[in-house]
C-alpha cells in the first residue's frame, strides 16, 4: 500500500480543528447558520481530526512498531464508525425538525419526489442502524482481539 502524503493528513487535521473549534465557539460564526446542534457538528470535526491522524498513522509504516499502528488505525477507524453512527442517530431520531431533500438520476431524467421528514427519518435510520451493528461488531472484536495479544494467545489484533 502506498504511504499517503504528509500534506493529506496536515489538511485532515487542520480541517478538523477548524470544525471543532467553529463547534467551540472559539471561531465565531453566526448562530444561524448552524442547522444542527454543535455537538454535532464537533462530532464531525472529530471524525476529520481522527481521520488525520489515521493518515499518520498510515504514513508511518517502518517507523511505528507494527502491532502499534495496527492498533492504533484500528482505534481511530472505530472513532470514525462511532461519530458517523452519532451523526445519523442524531439525524434519524433525535427530537426537532429536520429538512431531508433528494433527488434521483436515471440517464437525463432527474426525479425530484421532495422528501418529506418521514422518508428522510427512514433513511438516515437504516444507515445509522447499520453503523450501530458495526460499531459494535468492530468494538467486541477489537477488545477479544486486544485480550488476546496482551495474554499472547495470538500475535495479532
Amino acid at each position: 500500500m502506498r504511504r499517503p502524503p504528509l500534506w493529506m493528513a496536515l489538511l485532515f487535521l487542520l480541517t478538523g480543528w477548524a470544525i471543532v473549534l467553529v463547534a467551540m465557539g472559539v471561531i465565531p460564526v453566526p448562530e444561524k447558520s448552524f442547522e444542527a446542534p454543535r455537538w454535532v457538528v464537533g462530532v464531525l470535526g472529530a471524525v476529520f481530526l481522527v481521520g488525520g491522524f489515521a493518515l499518520l498513522l498510515m504514513a508511518a509504516e517502518g517507523v511505528v512498531p507494527e502491532a502499534l499502528r495496527q492498533g492504533g488505525l484500528y482505534l481511530v477507524v472505530l472513532v470514525m464508525v462511532g461519530g458517523f453512527a452519532l451523526v445519523f442517530n442524531w439525524a434519524a431520531f433525535g427530537s426537532g425538525e429536520r429538512a431531508f431533500s433528494g433527488s434521483f438520476s436515471l440517464f437525463f431524467f432527474t426525479f425530484s419526489p421532495g422528501s418529506g421528514d418521514f422518508q428522510g427519518r427512514l433513511a438516515f435510520g437504516c444507515i445509522a442502524l447499520g453503523l450501530d451493528v458495526l460499531f459494535f461488531v468492530m468494538l467486541v472484536r477489537g477488545v477479544i482481539g486486544l485480550a488476546r495479544y496482551l495474554l499472547g494467545v495470538d500475535g495479532s489484533l
